[in-house]
């Protein structure tokens, strides 16, 4: 079986996780990280945010993030990067 997410609901999860965590509701797709950008947080912290995105998307038996790594978020320039990242890995256009 498949995983039955959509990009939307993809992009509402971590958009949603961002958010709570860092507890700023302006966030978005497009905000970027970076000191001096909407999400100023360092590289060591954007590795960290690849535990409650998992924990959020994950959903047995089909949708288990197993690509997604910390390295893949701390490379991440926008919150979009990592939305793409995990569509990719459930093959969602």
């Amino acid at each position: 079986m498949a995983c039955g997410y959509t990009r939307s609901e993809i992009e509402k999860i971590v958009v949603g996780v961002y958010r709570g965590v860092l507890n700023d509701p302006t966030l978005t797709k497009s905000s970027r990280f970076g000191i001096g950008n909407e999400i100023p947080i360092d590289k060591f912290a954007k590795r960290l945010f690849v535990f409650p995105i998992k924990n959020s998307v994950d959903r047995i038996p089909d949708c288990i993030v197993k690509k997604l790594t910390p390295s893949k978020c701390e490379k991440a320039k926008i919150i979009n990067d990592v939305i793409d990242a995990l569509c990719a890995e459930f093959k969602i256009t």
